[in-house]
């Protein structure tokens, strides 16, 4: 793991208390603070609301599949499900002592999966959150951040948070099946965007938010929550067109307007993009069916009456 990282981490868990991030790994992250160029377009800036007061700081964010994100504290190793207000709807949901310095969380097969950065383990809880096994993630990353998982291929994607830049695919066994290398200098949260067949992904080293297809191919980018004045982000989740990281800096859900990001372009062959809510019928449209049904009645009216 990235010394300088290793050292912001083991800061928040120890003081119990959310301090705003002024380290990076990564000199180039000045570019970033300064860049206001997403605001409009593909990235731009929406709020930033306060997470619960907890005593520790938050660092996951990742779709429930009920427009809720489910979160984790570091400093005191519990989950919550909080709404994109940042205000607690169920929990906080233990994890000590299987799980230590747990970062990233997310749903699969009715289980939830957590990464466990004191043993470099994925640790499995059922919806319950009673701990059930666990499997590990070396030698591919001994520090396992982000983890995220894709309906096309019911498998885990979990972020080496080592400093080799790589996002390691496993079946919910705990099974590798591949490895992707990505961009940027010290890549932390994951998720999946099925509307737009992609994995977004935060990078702290550089402060931004990548896109990437199923191959791990770049495809967008924008600045991240240090350029829009917050401090550098861990955890990132997609509900719908909006894009939520977590400021671990300073213990704020950061949220930026993906509507115009780019579809995946095997998008059609592995993803069922989500549907529209319906829509109800136009009064005009109603009318003319009605018209319509008359007409028909009328001729059928007739029709019979030439026939006897």
């Amino acid at each position: 793991m990235n010394p300088q990282k290793a050292f912001f981490l083991a800061g928040l868990m120890a003081a119990g208390s959310v301090v705003a991030q002024t380290i990076t790994d990564d000199p180039n992250n000045a570019a970033f603070s300064v860049n206001q160029e997403a605001r409009g377009s593909v990235g731009a800036f929406i709020e930033a609301v306060p997470l619960p007061d907890t005593g520790g700081t938050f660092v996951n964010a990742e779709d429930d599949g009920s427009g809720n994100l489910l979160t984790t504290d570091i400093t005191n190793d519990d989950a919550y499900i909080i709404n994109t207000a940042g205000v607690v709807q169920s929990g906080p949901f233990t994890l000590l002592p299987e799980s230590i310095g747990t970062i990233g969380a997310t749903f699969l097969n009715g289980n939830v999966y957590v990464t466990d950065t004191s043993t470099g383990q994925v640790d499995i809880y059922n919806s319950s959150y009673v701990y059930q096994s666990s499997f590990d993630t070396a030698p591919d990353s001994t520090f396992p951040e982000g983890i995220t998982t894709a309906p096309y291929s019911g498998n885990l994607y979990v972020v080496d948070g080592d400093g080799g830049n790589i996002v390691i695919e496993y079946d919910p066994l705990g099974t590798l099946i591949d490895t992707y290398p990505i961009n940027g200098s010290s890549p932390d949260g994951i998720a999946f965007d099925n509307l737009r067949c992609v994995f977004w992904i935060y990078d702290s080293g550089t402060d931004s938010v990548r896109s990437y297809d199923s191959t791990f191919t770049e495809i967008d980018t924008f600045p991240g929550t240090g350029a829009s004045g917050q401090g550098n982000g861990e955890g990132v989740g997609v509900i719908g067109n909006t894009l939520y990281v977590v400021a671990s800096g300073t213990n704020q859900l950061v949220s930026f307007d993906i509507t115009g990001a780019t579809r995946a372009s095997n998008a059609d062959d592995l993803c069922v993009a989500e549907l529209p809510e319906s829509q109800p019928v136009p009064a005009l449209n109603i009318i003319g069916l009605l018209l319509l049904s008359l007409m028909m009645l009328s001729v059928a009216f007739i029709v019979g009456a030439r026939m006897v």
